[in-house]
């Protein structure tokens, strides 16, 4: 037998060769450590961030604390040094830590220093300017008291003295418009203001002393210059008419401005400030006035009894009403009663007025309020509104003031008013809404929010306060600004108003205060799909789908519109468009609908189902509803009736719904066994099985 090996042949190809793979268990290992350095990058930053965000968050509440101190002390540049140098000391801590604790990891340096900078740049940059606007009022104040001297020292000194003077307050005048404390057209006024002050006064008195001799002077160039030419000419009037009457000008003027100032002591007398009376005595003008004994009767009753001036006025109509009963028939218990009366219908015309300043003025304990809110820190503005609104209630229930409440005064409701303009930022403007929305007084009304009058800001406030998202209110509010300024384009207003009247129109029906209910929603919608649209061609189409997600979203809704994820806004709820409370779903609504009688224990409606009792159907329907059942012609609302298509829920108030079925007439209403409407609350329904 012969062997035969195969050989390769002689001619050049391709020759079988062995295939061996390298193997990999290098490189996955070198991947694995990859990975897990990376997972160990991801913890070391999270750290850092972690670490970093409570170090801000703690510095901001430092720096917040600081301020306060700071704002307290009266002298700037002491406030000054202060800032910086406590500013310093925690920016220290942080960075290298103290006694108590370790300061910030050396990577969270840099980036904490630039947050920190940033945060004590500001606060001493709103320090500064109040700073700065401090000395300014007081460098002001120094000056009214100086043309006050310099008119005083002119009409004492004569003509020279008085242009002597007068040449000083304008160099003043000069100087503070140089230094930039008042505007150029400010300072001209002032100018003016000064001349006819020192030069008004000098040429009255040269009218009531010779009226002749007023007009001779009047021809002179020059003679009062810091008179205008219509003042002199009034003036001469007033000299010729006093010539023709053959009397003296300055008597009839005399006994006007002396019934002026008895007026402003009446006013003081009824506040309760302390007036010197007895130095008035002596004065003819004052004694030999016709208001003279009103002007003591008041005075003499109020240091007799100084507490009238912070009575109510239900309690001074006590007061007048015991005075008439038991004072004497004297001529002294009359006046005291006429000034009695008196200072109630003063006290009665300031509350009308403005009870906050009114209150202020008698020195009743008025909360201090100041309009300075900080979004990012808005307890101290929330704290003022509640405390106000407080002493308002407080006012009204001891008859003090009537009708609707007013927390504030009237120059606070105009920065009040300033502080809700669409210009503000709108974080600042959605803390005012939430604090507004909240600020409730006992019979329910919300005095802040009719103050502020927006319709948007107040959905806004009581979107926030009912738990809805900041964010949210934010891009309504910034929607409401960009319409007000006229950057957003949206379609015709025909088209909106169908699209509004499609989506909410029927779900508002029957809601409290619809109109105004209305009007917040639909301008809150309009608002905030006027964000979310890019200015498009105002003649173009409707959007339905971004509209409808605005408006469900404006109703407390989260998730898409109709889609499986949604809570609260508008759902379709049992075939309707309904208004669902906010975190709840209209399927696991329709569920527990369906399962209503049942244990609520099956793994299926129909195994559910065998656990029906009427009883228990009952005892469901009582617990939705707090006590009562719907009736059917009569008889209590059977199961199928309830899961009937022809029966809609229909929204009347903050989650209260009642039952609607469609009849060949229209809809009717579903009565409860205990009488009226059957109402119910879907809260309470998606509670039935709750453990």
């Amino acid at each position: 037998m012969t062997l035969t090996v195969p050989m390769a042949g002689s001619e050049a190809g391709r020759a079988a060769r062995l295939r061996v793979d390298a193997r990999q268990d290098g490189q996955a290992l070198g991947a694995f450590g990859e990975k897990v350095q990376g997972i160990f990058q991801q913890v070391e930053r999270f750290e850092l961030d972690s670490e970093f965000e409570r170090a801000q968050v703690d510095a901001t509440r430092d720096l917040n604390n600081l301020r306060l101190e700071v704002e307290e002390i009266a002298d700037p540049r002491v406030a000054g040094q202060t800032w910086d140098q406590r500013s310093a000391a925690i920016r220290e801590r942080y960075l290298q830590g103290d006694g108590t604790s370790a300061g910030l990891n050396q990577r969270n340096h840099e980036r904490f220093g630039l947050a920190f900078d940033q945060s004590v740049n500001a606060h001493g940059f709103n320090l500064g300017k109040r700073f700065l606007a401090d000395r300014i009022a007081q460098r002001e104040a120094t000056s009214i008291q100086a043309m006050q001297e310099y008119t005083r020292a002119a009409t004492m000194g004569g003509g020279e003295s008085a242009a002597e003077w007068y040449e000083r307050g304008i160099a003043d005048i000069r100087n503070r418009e140089a230094e930039g404390i008042i505007d150029p057209d400010r300072a001209e006024l002032q100018i003016i203001q000064l001349g006819e002050d020192i030069y008004g006064a000098i040429a009255t008195e040269d009218l009531n002393a010779d009226p002749a001799a007023f007009l001779r002077k009047t021809e002179e160039q020059g003679a009062y210059p810091g008179l205008s030419a219509q003042r002199i000419a009034t003036m001469r009037g007033q000299a010729m008419s006093a010539i023709e009457q053959g009397v003296k000008f300055g008597a009839a003027q005399e006994k006007k401005e002396t019934g002026e100032f008895l007026q402003v002591i009446r006013a003081e007398a009824t506040s309760g400030k302390d007036v010197h009376w007895q130095d008035l005595l002596s004065d003819p003008r004052i004694t030999g006035h016709d208001d003279f004994a009103k002007t003591e009767a008041i005075v003499l009753t109020m240091q007799e009894r100084p507490e009238l001036a912070m009575m109510s006025v239900t309690q001074l109509d006590a007061e007048i009403a015991k005075e008439r009963s038991t004072a004497p028939g004297n001529e002294r218990s009359a006046r005291r009663l006429e000034a009695m009366l008196e200072i109630r219908d003063s006290n009665l015309d300031g509350y009308e007025k403005d009870p906050i300043a009114q209150a202020a003025l008698v020195k009743l304990p008025v909360p201090e309020f100041a309009v300075e809110l900080d979004p990012a820190d808005p307890t101290a503005f929330a704290q003022g509104v509640r405390a106000r609104l407080a002493f308002a209630e407080q006012m009204k229930a001891e008859g003090y003031v009537s009708g609707a409440l007013r927390p504030f005064s009237d120059k606070e409701e105009d920065q009040l008013k300033l502080l809700a303009d669409t210009d503000q930022e709108p974080a600042t403007r959605a803390a005012l809404a939430r604090i507004a929305a909240t600020a409730v007084a006992e019979d329910g009304s919300t005095p802040v929010l009719d103050l502020l009058d927006d319709p948007v800001l107040s959905h806004v406030g009581g979107l926030l306060a009912a738990g809805g998202r900041e964010s949210l209110g934010q891009e309504i509010l910034q929607g409401q600004a960009a319409i007000d300024l006229g950057n957003a384009l949206t379609p015709p207003a025909s088209e909106r108003l169908e699209e509004a009247q499609a989506v909410v129109g029927d779900v508002l029906v029957g809601l409290p205060g619809e109109e105004v209910t209305q009007q917040e929603i639909n301008q809150s919608i309009e608002a905030l799909f006027a964000l979310r649209m890019k200015p498009t061609d105002p003649t173009g189409e409707m959007n339905s789908k971004v509209y409808r997600q605005a408006a469900h979203e404006v109703m407390g809704g989260t998730g898409k519109y109709d889609g499986r994820d949604a809570r609260g806004g508008i759902q379709d709820f049992r075939g309707a468009e309904t208004i669902i409370p906010m975190g709840l779903n209209a399927d696991q609504l329709d569920n527990t609908l369906r399962m209503l009688g049942t244990d609520g224990d099956g793994s299926s409606y129909l195994g559910a189902s065998r656990s029906f009792t009427p009883e228990r159907f009952e005892a469901h329907l009582r617990d939705i509803s707090g006590g009562a059942v719907p009736l059917v012609d009569g008889k209590p609302i059977s199961r199928d009736d309830l899961l009937d298509a022809r029966l809609s829920f229909k929204a009347i108030g903050d989650d209260v719904y009642i039952l609607q079925v469609e009849t060949p007439t229209g809809l009717k209403t579903i009565q409860a066994d205990t009488g009226g409407d059957y109402q119910m609350s879907l809260r309470r329904l998606s509670r039935v099985f709750a453990p």
